[in-house]
Formats: C-alpha cells, sequence, structure tokens
C-alpha cells in the first residue's frame, strides 16, 4: 500500500512531526489560552490539530471541533456548533437529548436526534431566523455550564473560522465574541486558512475578535526533517532513495506538506520494489501530476485578466533578490505601475492563488507554480 497520503486528515506514522508545535499548542491550550492559527488551505492545520486534540484528551479536557467550512449564513453557524457540541454529551440519544434541552434558556427550539453513519448521537435544530442570536448564546452558554458543572476544562476548534467573518453581517461575530470571553474554562482555537480574511478578523481594531486570541501561524516542516520523513517512507515499503533524493522531493514541492506528500505518493506508484527512486523519476512524476491539472489550471488561467497573468507570470520568473514593486522588476515584465501591482496582488490573494507574508509572495499550489513556468514562460 503506499504510504504517502495527501487529501485528507492523517494521523499516527502518516503524521509527520510537528512535535515542538503539538507541545506548544498543548501547553498553551491546557492553560486556558485562547489560540488563532493560520495557514494556506493544505497545510496539514487540521491533522495537526487532531494530534493536539488527542493529547488534550489523554490531560482530561474535553475535546469539540467544529468544521465551519460549509457555513453560507448565521442559522448555519449555529447549527453546525450544536451538531458538533452535542456529540460530546452522550452516546445514549436519550440521554443526549435531554442534556441539550438543558441549553435553552432564552428560547424553546424545536430539537431532534440524528445518527452519524458509524451510529454517533448527535442534535439538530429548527428555530425561527429571529432567534438566531439567542440560540448561539444559548449552546455555548449552555456547554460552559456543563463544563463548569463536570469541574472540567475544555477546548473548542473552530476550523475555517474566517467563514464567520464573510457571513451577511458582524452579528455572529459579535454574540460568539461576548460569550467567549467569560468562559474561564474553555480554550478556544480559531482556524483559518484564507489568512488575508482571518487576520483581519483578528488584528483589525474595528473587529469583535481584536487582539482575543495568540497567534500561532504554521511553517513549513523542516526540509531535512521532511526529507528523512519522505526516505523512511520509501525503504520501509522496499524502494530504495538516496538522502539527497528524498531531499529533491521536499524541495520541488517546496516543503509544502500537501504537495510533498502527493509527490512522494506519485513517485511511489511507478516505482518497482527493490529499485531506486532517482531524481529522473521524482521529474516524471512531477510531469504525471502537471498532465492531470491541466485541464483545471487551464480553466484556472483562462479566467485571469490580462495583467493578472502577467503578474502572475512575472512572481514565477522573479529571482530571489527581485523586489516587485520596483522599478526595474516592473520594466522587465511590462507589469506597468506599482499601484497597478498592488491591485494585481490583492485580486490574487483574493482569489487564494497566492499568499503573502510581509515581502514575501508564494503560490498556494506548488505545482500551478511549476505549470505556469513550464507552459507560459
Amino acid at each position: 500500500m503506499n504510504p504517502f497520503v495527501y487529501g485528507e486528515k492523517v494521523k499516527g506514522e502518516n503524521f509527520c512531526n510537528r512535535q515542538e508545535e503539538i507541545k506548544e499548542l498543548v501547553s498553551e491550550i491546557s492553560s486556558g489560552q485562547n489560540i488563532m492559527i493560520f495557514s494556506p488551505r493544505r497545510f496539514g492545520k487540521t491533522s495537526l490539530i487532531g494530534e493536539v486534540l488527542g493529547r488534550l484528551e489523554k490531560k482530561g479536557l474535553f475535546t469539540i471541533y467544529i468544521d465551519l467550512f460549509p457555513v453560507i449564513s448565521n442559522e448555519d453557524f449555529a447549527r453546525i456548533s450544536l451538531k458538533s457540541i452535542s456529540v460530546l454529551l452522550s452516546s445514549n440519544s436519550k440521554n443526549i437529548l435531554k442534556k441539550v434541552k438543558t441549553f435553552f434558556t432564552r428560547v424553546s427550539p424545536s430539537l431532534f436526534v440524528t445518527f452519524s453513519e458509524d451510529g454517533t448521537p448527535a442534535i439538530g435544530i429548527n428555530f425561527s431566523k429571529n432567534e438566531t442570536y439567542p440560540v448561539i448564546e444559548d449552546i455555548f452558554n449552555g456547554l460552559y455550564a456543563f463544563v463548569k458543572d463536570k469541574k472540567k476544562r475544555a477546548a473548542v476548534v473552530f476550523d475555517e473560522f474566517q467563514q464567520v467573518g464573510e457571513l451577511e453581517d458582524s452579528r455572529v461575530e459579535k454574540t460568539l465574541r461576548g460569550i467567549i470571553q467569560e468562559h474561564r474554562e474553555i480554550s478556544y482555537v480559531f482556524m483559518g486558512s484564507k489568512k488575508h480574511l482571518i487576520y483581519d478578523m483578528f488584528n483589525n481594531p474595528h473587529r469583535p475578535f481584536f487582539k482575543s486570541s495568540a497567534h500561532f501561524p504554521l511553517k513549513k516542516i523542516d526540509p531535512v526533517i521532511f526529507a528523512d520523513f519522505v526516505k523512511e517512507k520509501f525503504l520501509n515499503t522496499g524502494r530504495a532513495i538516496a538522502g539527497g533524493t528524498a531531499l529533491h522531493i521536499v524541495n520541488k514541492a517546496e516543503a509544502h506538506p500537501y504537495y510533498t506528500q502527493l509527490l512522494a505518493h506519485t513517485a511511489w506508484e511507478s516505482a518497482q520494489e527493490g529499485r531506486e527512486i532517482t531524481a529522473e523519476k521524482i521529474e516524471a512524476a512531477v510531469n504525471r501530476i502537471l498532465e492531470r491539472e491541466e485541464a483545471a489550471f487551464t480553466n484556472l488561467w483562462d479566467n485571469l485578466t490580462l495583467k493578472q497573468k502577467k503578474l502572475l507570470l512575472a512572481l514565477v520568473l522573479k529571482g530571489d533578490n527581485d523586489k516587485i514593486f520596483s522599478a526595474a522588476f516592473l520594466k522587465r515584465y511590462n507589469l506597468g505601475s506599482s499601484s497597478t501591482v498592488q491591485r494585481g496582488v490583492k485580486s490574487l490573494l483574493t482569489k487564494g492563488i497566492i499568499d503573502k507574508e510581509g515581502d514575501v509572495i508564494e503560490f498556494n499550489d506548488v505545482f500551478l507554480k511549476l505549470w505556469v513556468k513550464k507552459r507560459m514562460s
């Protein structure tokens, strides 16, 4: 079986390192700190927080993971939050319904029991639109009362929290911030993959969550450590590989967790047991990935404006020492004025094509960068 897993939550032997990050997060959350974790999509946040929550449970904390990716309305936020929280309460459907009913002191919504594929019960809820904010207050204050009654601590994780910031108004943000600042026994973790959005939520003085949580930017895994992980996976499955070739895989994928696993997975698929993985085979694996993604990348490219295309190509070709707003760079790639480039960078950030940290700009999809370089330069 291919030992390289991508595109899903990984744990155990498939999870690469992050020991220092896990240790720090477990310590901070255990001590009651609220945390904001941000990084580009597919960077391993969900897998990381899964490892953290597992260790917190061993320390005796209640843990709740709430995936907000499907949220497109204020009502969605309430329903998804309650469903995730209710799973904590009981494995018995009668008890879980009885306990959740005690949450609601301001409103009396219609509650019903649902079951996941493995038979785990959870609570669904129906309520009128004008009850949305009292419902949210009751849900989280009810959780807090439950945690206090059990004389324990809890950790609540909101994944893709930037979805809340994109709702039709800011009342969910305001309501939630007003509630959780009183919850001393619960640590809240806010994770986001659209960094410019979630960063604004926690650093804009006009937003409710301004300066409410410690920042925890998730960095890339050390390439040497990642290469050792890749090498071990190949060797343990009968594929010979030199340390330098394993490092070549990591460097080609720019040490991005998802794309490193994808490239290693693709190279492993074509390798024969007992035969050595070479740099040439890695390049062949890159080309196979680009062929598979050709239609998607072409569609993305076709939907960019001419100015966006020129800027994207310039970002692919730029040298390490190039300054994208310098007169020399603008002239070399015929990009117009610096204000035009600034608008272009902002538009590519909004589209999720690039990420920006200070003066450093990176492609969110490593293979898109390779495709642009191959096809357009």
